[in-house]
């Protein structure tokens, strides 16, 4: 999706420039930074990437003054205005000031401008509206007389050199953007009608206004010479208006898209309105746009209108036509080379809700052409995960995160997934491994985990689950050491949606020592998960060592005093509380034990000494 913000609408800037004053739209002062100081380019750019769409910084690039009538009010056109700077530069047609294209030093400073802007901000896209040439009689003859570039002094030649005073740009302009930035994406949206003729290789069968002849605009010569990346015609009429059919202008746009991206501008402005009181009119615009397969896309104008949601066409879209995720088509002439895989995928599948994915982004690069952005996430109820099949694409990442939790799944439904990775232009890897999404380290939560001595004789195990899926057992283990575990027994899981209860009794009757429990559940594919590690003291003998303190800070280390000492080297080992080991050594004369790196966190000692060995846990804070 993209994100398209007007940042420059007659000569001003929404964000700081150096070039052109503060906009009048954002302060009612032109000239005037907002208080407190802030640049809502950034900050509309910062927002739009946060929610993985594109983002497209739209100007117009001749409007200077939108009213003359205004012209000479303060706080519309400050001093520093172009206007005001350059009053050479003013070209009136009617009640409106222009740049004049004309004007080499123009088409300088406009190319500035969005250099300016490529340069400072992470933009994905730089797009030109419609305001060219305005509609009326235009006085040009000094321009003309100074550049006149072999045009002749006629009519048509007259007509032919405006045109190429705006080709003039949009070739500088494209240009400037590749050589400063050569993924950012450059384009326009004219008006809808390119010329009207019954000809097709002239323009549609229409009788509305054409922007070759009214504004000067060559918008197939700009899109078939490759100076622009796409073209978003606004094409803002309904389907069956007389002289400019939505039905027929559409299609020639399609037959015209000589390889580069055709974006259908659409007039959501005017849902409700006489001639527009369809609900379905939007939608099926959007029906026809699919239909054709070089329109790779719609604008929509604009987003107060769809935040309105006249006769309720939005819920529509929402529903329908954008309720799943869709990647932006590639531009492979700017850069057709698809980043590296990503690796080691992994799935943890939590109750009969979420499956959590993460896996291993590809090595970085300092080709910025070449960076992952973001990765795509495919799910399919078949081991052949097909990436041509959109509906299989759940997710996409804003960031170049590396993880995503699917909380859409449906209890009882295996599901296998895979994953991609773009570049910033949407070039797109080769798969991932992919990943069964039963195979789980840990198919259900333990809501509790416990061990307690039932008397002299036994000891009770007692665990708690919740939404258990797929569960084939829990086996009960055992250790004297705390390091080799032997099963017990097990018990066969239940696998509800509700909490279940689970107990298992053993007998502890001569053993002396610690003695330490945990569970191993195992899912009914094979894949298995252990808990953490529970202990018991059976209290039988223990006292020939004293260790302290149980409860201590960060690098203090344990004293480890013998109370009954025997014949040997006294060993110790640390483990974690999960009963990894961490450390071991020979106790030193002085009886301390070093903590120096362990994290908050509980652990356990073991003291060895010939066939005897105590075990204490302790809390590190």
């Amino acid at each position: 999706m993209q994100f398209f913000l007007q940042v420059r609408s007659q000569c001003d800037a929404m964000y700081p420039s150096s070039l052109e004053p503060w906009s009048y739209y954002l302060t009612n002062n032109q000239g005037t930074p907002p208080s407190p100081l802030w640049d809502p380019l950034q900050f509309a750019l910062d927002e739009t990437h946060k929610r993985g769409m594109e983002f497209h910084a739209w100007i117009n690039p001749y409007r200077a003054v939108y009213n003359t009538a205004s012209a000479n009010i303060a706080a519309q056109y400050c001093p520093t205005h172009v206007s005001k700077t350059h009053p050479e530069w003013m070209l009136t047609v009617g009640t409106v000031q222009i740049l004049n294209p004309g004007i080499p030093a123009v088409r300088d400073h406009i190319t500035s401008v969005v250099v300016d802007i490529v340069k400072r901000y992470d933009i994905d896209g730089l797009h030109f509206d419609d305001y060219f040439y305005p509609q009326g009689t235009i006085t040009d003859d000094v321009t003309y007389n100074a550049d006149p570039r072999g045009f002749p002094a006629t009519t048509t030649g007259r007509n032919d050199w405006r045109r190429d005073n705006i080709d003039l740009l949009i070739k500088r302009v494209s240009d400037s953007i590749i050589l400063s930035k050569p993924w950012v994406k450059f384009g326009v949206s004219p008006s809808g009608i390119y010329r009207n003729s019954t000809n097709p290789l002239i323009g549609t069968n229409t009788a509305g206004l054409e922007h070759y002849t009214t504004y000067y605009c060559d918008s197939k010569k700009w899109i078939q010479q490759g100076w622009i990346d796409y073209l978003a015609p606004q094409v803002y009429w309904y389907i069956g208006q007389a002289g400019s059919d939505y039905q027929l202008i559409v299609p020639w746009w399609n037959n015209n898209a000589f390889g580069r991206h055709m974006y259908i501008g659409m007039a959501d402005y005017k849902v409700g309105t006489t001639g527009w009181t369809n609900p379905s009119e939007i939608p099926n615009q959007i029906r026809m746009n699919r239909s054709n397969a070089n329109v790779r896309g719609q604008i929509h104008f604009r987003h107060a209108s769809m935040v309105a949601n006249a006769l309720n066409y939005r819920d529509s879209l929402r529903l329908r036509f954008y309720n799943k995720p869709a990647l932006i088509p590639d531009m492979p002439w700017k850069d057709n080379v698809a980043p590296d895989a990503p690796t080691a995928l992994n799935g943890t599948r939590y109750g009969a809700d979420s499956v959590v994915l993460s896996w291993t982004k590809p090595a970085t690069t300092t080709n910025e052409l070449d960076k992952v952005k973001r990765f795509v996430i495919y799910r399919s109820e078949s081991s052949i995960v097909d990436l041509n099949d959109a509906n299989n694409i759940i997710g996409i990442t804003p960031f170049d995160t590396t993880a995503f939790k699917d909380a859409t799944i449906i209890g009882n439904t295996t599901y296998y997934y895979t994953v991609t990775a773009l570049d910033r232009l949407y070039n797109e890897s080769i798969a991932s491994n992919t990943i069964l999404s039963s195979v789980s380290p840990l198919p259900i939560t333990l809501l509790h985990f416990s061990v307690n001595r039932l008397n002299n004789e036994y000891a009770k195990i007692d665990w708690q689950t919740e939404q258990e899926y797929n569960v084939e057992k829990f086996e009960v283990l055992r250790s004297l050491d705390g390091l080799n575990f032997l099963p017990l027994g097990s018990v066969v899981a239940r696998n509800t949606n509700r909490t279940e209860y689970y107990s298992f009794a053993n007998l502890i009757s001569g053993v002396n020592g610690i003695i330490y429990y945990k569970l191993k559940i195992i899912d009914k594919d094979g894949s298995f998960k252990y808990s953490d590690v529970r202990l018991i003291n059976t209290g039988k003998g223990a006292e020939w060592v004293k260790i302290f303190p149980t409860i201590l800070q960060q690098n203090t280390p344990l004293q480890v005093r013998m109370i009954s000492p025997g014949q040997g080297s006294v060993y110790y080992n640390l483990f974690s509380g999960g009963g990894q080991k961490i450390a071991n050594g020979i106790l030193d004369n002085n009886g301390l034990v070093s903590t120096n790196g362990l994290k908050a966190g509980v652990y356990i000692i073991q003291i060895l000494q010939g066939n005897q060995y105590r075990s204490v846990q302790f809390v590190v804070q």
